[in-house]
């Protein structure tokens, strides 16, 4: 299993699974600026390449998976792993493109993705005292504000019931699910790093501008 034995000072490694629209890559930015070390990770498939700062790696591919991961943990100066935050899912089809070639697609970079990186992080001792280290991120799945004419990011949607599974299956390891705005607004990612720092219980967020929903009956 790959170890993150650098020193532990309260700074940690955080992994981000990038998105095309670069709300991953802002992310990092941030992280940068607050001590963090954040780690980009794209999706690519067999010996493509997107020329792009980070690691690459097949989203399907479970020895790829594990290549990585033992990449990454060649790095014996890395701290501690906070967290690992999955954003593949928002580069999925618009709902008004959908298709069954899209659809499988996003099963690819969402739910098949997803499962590998649960089955890695599984495979690795958790720091002292850390939990809520895995976060899925999509956009536009929720409705917490009763839009009249929502449609549902349908690709996107089968993460959610795949997020109940992993919290009942991995409580330690399981940081939760966030829900973005349709159309991305500014200072997103800040707005996404606070809710990834601060979530307290919830493990399910829907953030709409400056508020943050969670589920209530």
């Amino acid at each position: 299993p790959t170890r993150f034995r650098g020193r532990d000072d309260g700074r940690g490694t955080w992994i981000l699974f990038a998105d095309e629209a670069g709300l991953a890559e802002q992310l990092a930015a941030l992280l940068e600026e607050q001590g963090e070390h954040p780690i980009l990770v794209w999706p690519v498939a067999g010996a493509e390449s997107n020329g792009k700062k980070g690691f690459q790696l097949d989203p399907g591919d479970a020895a790829d998976w594990i290549r990585f991961w033992q990449e990454t943990g060649a790095e014996r100066a890395l701290p501690p792993l906070r967290r690992a935050v999955h954003c593949w899912n928002l580069d999925a089809t618009a709902p008004e493109q959908t298709s069954v070639s899209s659809l499988e697609d996003a099963q690819r970079l969402g739910c098949q993705s997803v499962v590998h990186l649960v089955q890695r992080l599984a495979a690795q001792p958790l720091p002292g005292g850390q939990g809520k280290m895995l976060w899925l991120v999509t956009r536009g799945v929720q409705n917490p504000n009763r839009e009249e004419r929502f449609e549902p990011a349908l690709a996107q949607s089968p993460l959610w019931g795949m997020a109940n599974v992993i919290g009942l299956e991995h409580p330690k390891l399981w940081g939760g699910i966030v829900d973005l705005e349709p159309t991305p607004p500014r200072d997103e990612a800040a707005a996404l790093l606070r809710t990834l720092r601060d979530a307290g219980p919830e493990s399910q967020w829907a953030i709409r501008g400056t508020k943050r929903y969670v589920p209530r009956l």
